[in-house]
């Protein structure tokens, strides 16, 4: 009982589980590996993304204004 074809069923369950983590970890190191196409990735950190970002978040009441000033010092020293 239990057998398919001449395969234990087990067997073909953990063939059919390690196929679909593969597959499932070709397309998470597809989704995660470095920018090629030579477009500007959005969500790259530069001193002008985080001054705006800092100042998204001041604006939106996310952070007070001594908060504001530290993190903007921060960023624009030398």
């Amino acid at each position: 009982m239990g057998y398919y074809g001449g395969m234990h069923m087990g067997w073909i369950i953990l063939c059919t589980i390690a196929v679909v983590t593969i597959v499932a970890l070709v397309v998470w190191a597809t989704m995660h590996t470095g920018n090629s196409s030579g477009v500007r990735d959005e969500r790259a950190i530069s001193p002008d993304n985080a001054l705006e970002t800092l100042e998204r978040r001041f604006a939106k009441g996310e952070i007070d204004d001594s908060e504001y000033q530290r993190r903007r010092q921060l960023l624009t020293q030398h």
